[in-house]
């Protein structure tokens, strides 16, 4: 159970939403049932007992660096309430995206610390093939069930079109690892069987599909992302053998896309969602922004705020009395803190980096955390906020509270 525990601090959202599409239910918001905050704050509590139990009873030491992660939470209090002071007030949506800070991040980045300390990571590493597991059921019974009655997608659970292409691409990220490098990792019993690869390998164009079928445009960049990575990665590995039958395999595979593809374009329901993906390309290549979902103009506000304030920006909560959703990490953190607050971010993310690399070659089974990673910071390019992205904060601070040998190196 307390390998258990920590995946749904970390991938707890979506979670909900599969599970719900598997089991037939839809949540349709606050207004129309409070099972999805019931859920949450359970899912908080179990995940901070955890982290927190176990350092009381295991009487575990805190480096200084891991008590500077455990005081984080309360210094985005401090500017949480120093906004509101300076504001006369609290905004109603600076309070919501803080409350979501404490309900979904907090946990996952204490149960982080909890993972490292404990030594888990590699045990809990398994329940991500369970994941691609879930995550593909739930792309079948929202996206393909409806296809086959002749219906187009309308919820994952209660989740929009652009997250459930998230969820296919990712399902479809992890799927291609665990077939490529599943052998470094120890997993469940029964994915050493012949069958299995091949229902694996049979997923990969039912996870594709599924990004099409529910229209979002984030999916096929998140897919086409993971693609590029995990060759570049079998290149790297010198494995003559390894490297021969991705290849060819995913020759088979693309020859095969392009045999069905063309039949299934000729269904409506399955062109509508095809064409959605790629509506933000135009016919001469350039981007074509009137298939962006009006992000051009939340660009455009977010320039023209950030022009009037460049140095320091209007504040981590603050920026919530002048604008929405930037649907854009950068353009966020230049709202939150200005040229300031980037050029720090940007040598965090430098360190963060370079140092996940080095996990990466000091043991090749951390490179499931730079899979896990490329979900959110392909999404925050597009849309959603970093200061409650569960999964972003849990490797960030895997990452920067990794101990072992490397930490002569690092």
């Amino acid at each position: 159970m307390n390998k258990l525990i920590p995946i749904f601090g970390i991938m707890g959202v979506d979670l909900f939403f599969s599970i719900s599409s598997i089991l037939g239910y839809q949540y349709y918001g606050i207004d129309d049932s409070k099972v999805y905050i019931i859920y949450c704050i359970i899912v908080a509590i179990l995940n901070l007992s955890l982290c927190l139990g176990a350092l009381l009873l295991k009487n575990l030491k805190i480096t200084l660096k891991e008590l500077l992660v455990f005081s984080f939470p309360f210094i985005i209090l401090s500017i949480y309430l120093l906004t509101g002071m300076l504001n006369n007030g609290f905004n109603t949506l600076a309070t919501s995206f803080f409350c979501y800070f404490l309900l979904w991040s907090v946990p996952a980045i204490y149960v982080a610390i909890y993972v490292n300390k404990s030594n888990i990571f590699n045990s809990i590493v398994k329940w991500f093939e369970i994941i691609m597991l879930v995550f593909s059921l739930s792309i079948i019974t929202s996206s393909f069930i409806p296809f086959l009655q002749g219906a187009n997608f309308s919820l994952m659970g209660g989740a929009t079109y652009q997250s459930a292409s998230y969820i296919a691409a990712f399902a479809f990220g992890l799927n291609l690892y665990f077939l490529c490098f599943g052998e470094n990792h120890e997993r469940f019993n029964f994915t050493s069987r012949k069958i299995y690869k091949y229902i694996c390998i049979f997923l990969l164009f039912l996870q594709l599909s599924g990004i099409f079928l529910s229209g979002g445009r984030g999916g096929i960049i998140l897919a086409t992302a993971y693609t590029i990575y995990i060759s570049f990665s079998i290149l790297k590995s010198r494995n003559l053998n390894k490297i021969n039958t991705y290849f060819l395999s995913f020759i088979v595979f693309i020859i095969f896309i392009m045999i069905v593809l063309p039949i299934l374009l000729q269904n409506d329901i399955f062109r509508s969602g095809f064409d959605r993906v790629f509506e933000f390309i135009s016919s001469d290549g350039k981007i074509n922004w009137d298939g962006t979902s009006n992000r051009d103009d939340a660009y455009l506000k977010a320039i023209e705020l950030i022009s009037e304030n460049p140095i320091f920006g209007y504040g981590l909560y603050g920026f919530w009395e002048v604008s929405g959703y930037p649907h854009n990490i950068i353009l966020e953190i230049l709202l939150n803190g200005g040229i300031t607050y980037l050029i720090f971010s940007t040598i965090i993310f430098t360190v963060f980096l370079n140092k996940l690399f080095k996990m990466i070659k000091f043991d090749r089974q951390n490179r499931l955390l730079l899979i896990i990673f490329l979900y959110p910071i392909t999404m925050l390019l597009f849309s959603g906020t970093y200061m409650t992205n569960t999964i972003f904060w849990f490797v960030i601070t895997v990452v920067f509270t990794y101990k072992n040998k490397l930490q002569r190196e690092v």
